[in-house]
């Protein structure tokens, strides 16, 4: 936890400038469970836009496995894209740390993103390598798809697909993932409930479903169809440990 509070504060001590004039963004707070891992967990996260072209994000979950096996995760990354009314195209750069029981557990994560619009419809895709630093180094592939429909101007309703292959100590553990989740904001206030359902099966049997709700107070004016076309819409790719276990936030 000490080592969180130290790199968050150094984050908004280096983005503050920055966020205080972004264009638009979000923060939230989101309870997921899973009763496959009996893991909970408490999330605190945002995204801000900064100028047209960059989106920084950033976060922080309390992971609860029940008695003494709690554990702390961080994560902040950065995306960089070219955004048209038609298409956007860009890359991602993070870094998540997992602390539990005196071990901190490092990975970064790189990804190629793109998403076409619709008249009303979102289609993303997530192309992402993660290189984990746990007990033995990891190397994760992963592609993950979705479909984001925007019934009103401030509901929308998603699916999503994705599929993975980690390797490490000699050994792979390939996976697909799928999930539904929605999300509506309150006409004429910036306050958005959402929540979702993700299942991960692996190759060889076993798979890990969770479900997660949250809140997210956005700031920039305009709805939700209005963020995810101009605003800070993108997500951040999933790296080896949180598809392992579900997600730690939903979708």
């Amino acid at each position: 936890m000490k080592k969180f509070l130290l790199g968050a504060a150094a984050l908004m001590a280096i983005a503050a400038p920055g966020v205080a004039a972004a264009q638009s963004g979000h923060a939230g707070l989101s309870y997921t469970t899973s009763d496959d891992t009996d893991v909970d967990s408490i999330a605190l996260s945002g995204s801000a836009l900064l100028g047209a072209n960059f989106q920084l994000d950033g976060g922080y979950a309390s992971l609860d496995g029940g008695g003494s096996s709690n554990a702390d995760f961080w994560n902040v990354g950065g995306h960089f894209f070219a955004r048209s009314d038609s298409w956007l195209w860009g890359g991602y750069v993070g870094y998540d740390n997992i602390e539990a029981g005196g071990t901190s557990l490092d990975e970064w994560i790189i990804a190629g993103e793109t998403q076409f619009y619709a008249d009303r419809t979102t289609f993303s895709g997530t192309l992402a390598y993660a290189q984990a630093d746990y007990f033995v180094d990891v190397d994760q592939w992963s592609l993950d798809g979705e479909a984001r429909h925007f019934m009103t101007d401030n509901f929308s309703i998603q699916g999503n697909l994705g599929f993975a292959t980690a390797d490490g100590s000699g050994s792979s553990l390939d996976s697909t993932s799928y999930g539904i989740g929605a999300e509506w904001q309150m006409d004429g206030a910036p306050l958005s409930i959402y929540g979702g359902w993700q299942s991960v099966d692996f190759d060889g049997g076993g798979d890990i479903s969770s479900f997660g709700v949250g809140a997210r107070w956005n700031w920039g004016g305009g709805t939700l169809i209005e963020r995810n076309r101009s605003g800070a819409s993108l997500g951040r790719p999933q790296g080896f440990l949180e598809r392992f276990y579900g997600g730690f936030t939903p979708h």
